[in-house]
């Protein structure tokens, strides 16, 4: 399935991504009436892929990511949107990518600083590439691929509201059309998660 850069896919990631960020700030007062068993965390983080796979096509690069998490007891939501940084990757016929995942799961306690997430991922990749000939420009294309996977995110608390994260995610995809193809993604990943 081509798109077009312009179209309306590509911006609904970003835009949902920056509606939903601004919705969780606004309740971070309500999270911290309820005590504990409520939470609001916002972070980012830099990885690294060592698996991006779009179709047979195989890289390995950097990515950076910008997430939210609810959690209720040990329960916990988390929307997390990364970016692809074009430079570090060597195929030549990536011209962009991003991604957008959603995720669900519970977080075990190890410690009273430590926290170990275990969740269920899903989203999609999108991506943009040509079919150049060893970097030379040819015809560019974009894709998605919708994507499941799972995530592991362990934390720790350094103060009650910053926190060092590293992720481990691990995405596999499925075509979208007759013409697309399947967008696999393996990364991990290190950031700073501030608490509400």
């Amino acid at each position: 399935m081509n798109f077009n850069r312009n179209t309306i896919f590509f911006s609904i990631p970003k835009n949902f991504l920056l509606l939903s960020l601004l919705w969780l700030s606004t309740l971070s007062l309500t999270a911290q009436d309820n005590g504990k068993d409520l939470s609001i965390s916002l972070g980012a983080s830099f990885g690294y892929a060592p698996t991006l796979n779009y179709g047979e096509r195989e890289d390995a690069g950097n990515l950076i990511s910008v997430f939210g998490e609810l959690q209720y007891q040990n329960i916990m939501g988390r929307l997390q949107f990364s970016s692809a940084l074009i430079e570090s990757f060597d195929n030549k016929n990536l011209e962009g990518g991003s991604a957008i995942h959603g995720s669900i799961g519970y977080n075990v306690g190890i410690t009273n600083d430590l926290r170990l997430p275990l969740l269920l991922t899903g989203g999609a990749a999108f991506i943009n590439y040509n079919n150049g000939f060893n970097g030379s420009s040819g015809n560019s294309f974009s894709d998605v691929s919708p994507q499941i996977g799972v995530t592991v995110a362990p934390y720790y608390e350094i103060t009650d509201l910053v926190s060092i994260q590293a992720a481990l995610r691990y995405l596999k995809g499925f075509t979208s059309g007759d013409e697309g193809e399947a967008i696999d993604l393996a990364d991990i990943a290190i950031g700073i998660r501030l608490s509400f």
